[in-house]
């Protein structure tokens, strides 16, 4: 086999191999190198690799350089020593360089990470290592913030997860934030628990630390006097007007409370209430009535509210639709059906008498009044008079039409009688 010459260009390189002793060497341009009958060329004429000031490049098993970091140490055959299984990020050196047999670059050059204002970057430590910068022993797990603006530059022990940017903060707004490690947050220099919540209310930018997690972003409620809101504790504490809740305890909150509420983690709240209207006409029914001195609801009970009044519905409360008194003039009447035994009072001339209503008993609420029946009663219709007479006081209901037809005939009786 003849020799062959190979020119290499100026910041140029060739690796050649000896087939005698299977070695690989680095050969640097400009050179017309030639090739003798035992070498082989490996890698053709290559440009070597530049790197800017704001790049940076790993390379795979870097060769091991002198105590100046200027020269290559070689083993006893001439090759490059290499630290196999390491990792080395080469930055802007001012001078191209070569890639040694037995060097790779992984990946291609790429620019250096650019942190902006309001954002930062989430770091963590690959292996255990001594952070030259802060003297400060890091353990393989620890993750950290780099804030912006800045240039952050790679190292082989860490790893960038993810970059994060600022969430602007505005007023009576709140972050609610859950630990994802043991750590002592930086705003309120509390310890945190993993699976801690807690609200961040400070007004601005603010960015999560490592070991934060975003749950959601919480808005403010309004109260006013046409909406409350019913919360529910979901752990035991001690709530902003000094009462100690359990969980699953459940309360209105209304604008006497707070004007403005930002629930915190240990609340939720359930609904929002709109206020009930009653106008003097009006009344409803309160199914489970909520009792103030337990806080619970009074479970089987019922309880009528009449207007005119404003309120806002409990916890644990159902409202019946709102019903209309009933208006009766003197010709009107109610005819109802008890359904509880009671008693109640009854007009009677001008005083006032006990009557005891039976269960199954019917009979008529008459006018001029107005009229909320009880809960004992169930209203089957209202009726007028089908006779009346205003000037003496006579008014005759349909009740049983034998009976009223008795009536009448009765009356026309009496009539003929008297007038012919």
């Amino acid at each position: 086999m003849s020799m062959v010459l190979t020119k290499v260009p100026p910041f140029h390189y060739i690796h050649v191999l000896d087939t005698n002793i299977q070695i690989v060497k680095m050969i640097e341009g400009p050179i017309s190198y030639l090739v003798k009958e035992h070498e082989k060329i490996v890698i053709q004429p290559t440009r070597m690799h530049v790197i800017q000031n704001n790049e940076y490049c790993i390379i795979e098993s870097p060769v091991i350089r002198d105590q100046d970091k200027k020269t290559v140490l070689v083993d006893k055959y001439g090759q490059a020593k290499l630290k196999h299984g390491s990792r080395e990020i080469r930055f802007e050196s001012g001078e191209p360089f070569p890639l040694y047999p037995g060097e790779s670059m992984i990946g291609k050059i790429s620019p250096l990470t650019v942190i902006l204002n309001n954002e930062a970057i989430v770091i963590k430590a690959l292996v255990d290592f001594l952070d030259t910068e802060t003297s400060k022993l890091i353990s393989a797990g620890d993750e950290w913030l780099m804030y912006g603006p800045a240039t952050y530059k790679p190292r082989v022990e860490e790893h960038v997860k993810e970059i994060r940017k600022a969430f602007i903060l505005k007023p009576h707004n709140a972050l609610k934030i859950m630990a994802t490690n043991d750590f002592k947050d930086k705003v309120y220099k509390q310890q945190r628990k993993s699976g801690d919540e807690w609200l961040m209310t400070v007004e601005g930018p603010y960015i999560l630390d490592a070991y934060e997690k975003l749950v959601e972003i919480v808005e403010p409620y309004v109260l006013d006097d046409n909406n409350s809101i019913h919360v529910v504790a979901n752990r035991k504490f001690t709530d902003m007007n000094g009462v100690e809740r359990k969980k699953g305890d459940k309360w209105l909150l209304t604008k006497q409370d707070t004007t403005l509420f930002i629930p915190q983690p240990s609340v939720t709240v359930e609904r929002i209430v709109p206020v009930t209207v009653l106008t003097q006409l009006n009344y409803v029914i309160i199914t489970d009535p909520y009792d103030e001195e337990t806080g619970a609801p009074l479970l089987g009970e019922k309880k009528i509210v009449r207007g005119p009044k404003n309120f806002f519905q409990k916890p644990g409360e159902t409202l019946s639709n709102i019903e209309s008194t009933y208006i009766l003039e003197p010709e009107d009447a109610v005819y109802v059906k008890v359904l509880e035994e009671f008693e109640e009072s009854v007009r009677s001339g001008n005083t006032l008498k006990n009557v005891t209503r039976k269960s199954g008993t019917k009979y008529l609420v008459y006018g001029p009044c107005e009229y909320v029946p009880p809960l004992t009663v169930q209203v089957l219709k209202k009726t007028k008079a089908i006779i009346s007479n205003e000037q003496f006081g006579i008014y005759i209901f349909d009740l049983m039409p034998a009976l009223n037809v008795f009536i009448i005939l009765l009356i026309f009786y009496l009539i003929f009688k008297f007038f012919f």
